[in-house]
């Protein structure tokens, strides 16, 4: 399974914070999973799931 040891993409690597890269990787890995052997399809999966996330921290008052 992608991710448990390899690196991750620079885009994400480069950019976010450890929390936020497992995060992603979790994300990713639960993507596969459950059946995307597709590894892009899985990325877009995992993308799509951190950014859901933090607009909706972003909407919830503190």
């Amino acid at each position: 399974m992608p991710y448990r040891s390899d690196p991750l993409p620079d885009r994400v690597s480069d950019h976010l914070p450890e929390s936020v890269r497992q995060a992603y990787r979790d994300a990713f890995l639960n993507a596969c999973e459950r059946g995307n052997r597709d590894e892009q399809r899985a990325h877009q999966i995992a993308w799509a799931a951190l950014k859901e996330h933090y607009r909706s921290c972003t909407r919830t008052p503190h």
